[in-house]
């Protein structure tokens, strides 16, 4: 599989909020950010730029 490159201006923010800075990017945010679910919803918390608003995240990385 091919990654995707965005092909102007408009593309590159729909690309970084689809595919983020890294590989890993949304999978970590998901992973740190969560602070409970029920049957119907995950909820996560805190901001993914500042480390330190999310409830599990290592203040260390």
């Amino acid at each position: 599989m091919k990654e995707k490159s965005p092909g102007g201006t408009d593309d590159a923010l729909g690309h970084l909020m689809k595919y983020g800075p890294d590989p890993n990017h949304w999978n970590e945010y998901i992973h740190c950010a969560y602070s409970g679910h029920r049957h119907e919803a995950i909820f996560l918390a805190g901001i993914p730029d500042i480390r330190q608003s999310l409830p599990h995240a290592s203040t260390h990385r």
